[in-house]
């Protein structure tokens, strides 16, 4: 969520008027910036957190380590002439290229509209909630030790180790 944000869970006299004051103080310190304001009310989601976030990169980064010391690589094709596609180099794997690869095994493709031209890429990890964050991690980990015997890094306290703990429950 951008911004600065107010989280209302109940109604109350005490709350409306913490509302008003945190809304007009902010209204006015905008406009009085020289900008006009805007105000948004829609429903709280609990984003994914920096820390989860933070944490699914180190995943890709081990991921993209162990590939390469296999010996794996990722290819570079080129389309030719006739319509196919033709190895042309390859190179080391990046967590990018990790990345990439369990959104569109997870989380799906989307076609996307640009002009004339459609293009399909994985939806974004950045839009899902913490739960659905969560549980694509749990899919990343499952995956990484079916596949691979990796056993992902997980810090004893960590947001996610708190949301394996709660599905355990």
């Amino acid at each position: 969520m951008q911004g600065n944000f107010f989280r209302v869970e109940r109604i109350n006299d005490r709350s409306i008027e913490d509302l008003n004051k945190y809304v007009y103080n902010k209204v006015k310190q905008i406009i009085e910036g020289g900008k006009p304001a805007a105000i948004k009310v829609e429903a709280y989601k609990a984003q994914r957190s920096l820390t989860a976030n933070r944490l699914v990169w180190v995943w890709h980064g081990e991921i993209a380590d162990y590939l390469n010391s296999i010996g794996k690589r990722v290819d570079i094709l080129k389309e030719n002439e006739n319509g196919k596609l033709e190895k042309i180099g390859d190179r080391p794997y990046e967590k990018e290229d990790i990345h990439y690869q369990m959104k569109a095994k997870f989380l799906g493709m989307v076609k996307i509209k640009c002009g004339n031209s459609i293009r399909e890429e994985p939806r974004n990890s950045s839009d899902l909630e913490h739960n659905d964050f969560c549980y694509w991690m749990s899919q990343i980990e499952e995956m990484a030790f079916d596949y691979w015997g990796l056993v992902l890094k997980v810090q004893a306290k960590d947001e996610y180790s708190r949301y394996k703990e709660a599905q355990l429950i």
